[in-house]
C-alpha cells in the first residue's frame, strides 16, 4: 500500500521552482549610443560680424567729422536714431574693444543734455532708456542718471504725460523709460527692470546701422 505524500510537500516544491525562476538574472539590452546632431550653424553669421564692424566703422567716421556735430534731434537719418549709443556699447562688449564706446559716450552725452534740457518732453519714438542705462552702468555718469529720471519722472515726460497724444504715441515708450529708470536715491541708486522693447518694433534709418548692433534683435 503506498503512502501519500503530504500536500505540504507539493507546496514546497511549488515555492522553491518558483523562487529559482524569479532569481533567474534578465537579459539586459544593450544601451544605445546618442546620436550627435552637431552644433547647430547660423546662417550668414560671418557675413553678419563684418557688417556690425564694417558698417559701425562707418557711423564711427561720420561721428569724427566735425560737420557733423552737434547731432540734430530732429532728424532721425542721423546715427543717435534708433539708441545709436545702445548699438555702440552692444558692438565694445561683442568685440571687446572699447574703442567703441567713445561713440557711444559721445551720442548718449548729447542725447542726455537733448533729454534733460527739455525735461523729459519729447516725442514718444525719440524715448531711447536702454542706451542710457547702459551707460551709467558702465560709467556712473551722473548726467546719464538725470537724463534716465527726467524721462520718467520730468513733467513733460511720455509717462507724466499720457494725455498728450504728440507725446506718446504708443503707450510701450512710457514703459519701457521707467523700467530702464534709475531712482533718484542716496547711493548706490536702486534699480528697476530694465526695458526690452527696442529695435525690432521703431523705425529704421536704414539696414546698414541696424546691421551694426551686436545683438541680433530678434529682426535680422
Amino acid at each position: 500500500m503506498s503512502k501519500q505524500i503530504p500536500l505540504s510537500c507539493f507546496l514546497v516544491v511549488i515555492l522553491a521552482v518558483g523562487c529559482a525562476k524569479r532569481q533567474q538574472p534578465k537579459s539586459v539590452p544593450a544601451p544605445v549610443a546618442p546620436v550627435s546632431l552637431g552644433t547647430p550653424t547660423i546662417p550668414a553669421k560671418s557675413q553678419w560680424k563684418s557688417n556690425m564692424v564694417t558698417l559701425g566703422q562707418k557711423w564711427a567716421t561720420w561721428l569724427d567729422n566735425p560737420k557733423n556735430t552737434p547731432l540734430a534731434f530732429g532728424v532721425e537719418s542721423e546715427v543717435w536714431y534708433y539708441d545709436g549709443g545702445r548699438a555702440f556699447q552692444q558692438i565694445a562688449s561683442y568685440t571687446r574693444d572699447p574703442k567703441w564706446n567713445k561713440y557711444a559716450d559721445q551720442i548718449l552725452s548729447a542725447y542726455a543734455d537733448y533729454v534733460i534740457t527739455n525735461n523729459g518732453g519729447i516725442p514718444g519714438y525719440r524715448v531711447f532708456s536702454r542706451g542710457l542705462l547702459m551707460g551709467f552702468q558702465r560709467t556712473g555718469n551722473a548726467k546719464y542718471q538725470q537724463a534716465l529720471n527726467a524721462l520718467v519722472y520730468g513733467s513733460r515726460s511720455v509717462t507724466v504725460s499720457r494725455g498728450r497724444t504728440s507725446l506718446l504715441p504708443s503707450a510701450r515708450y512710457g514703459n519701457q523709460s521707467r523700467r530702464s529708470c534709475i531712482k533718484p536715491t542716496v547711493e548706490p541708486p536702486v534699480y528697476s527692470r530694465v526695458g526690452v522693447y527696442h529695435g525690432c518694433h521703431g523705425r529704421q534709418r536704414g539696414s546698414d546701422w541696424q546691421a551694426t548692433s551686436a545683438v541680433a534683435r530678434r529682426c535680422l
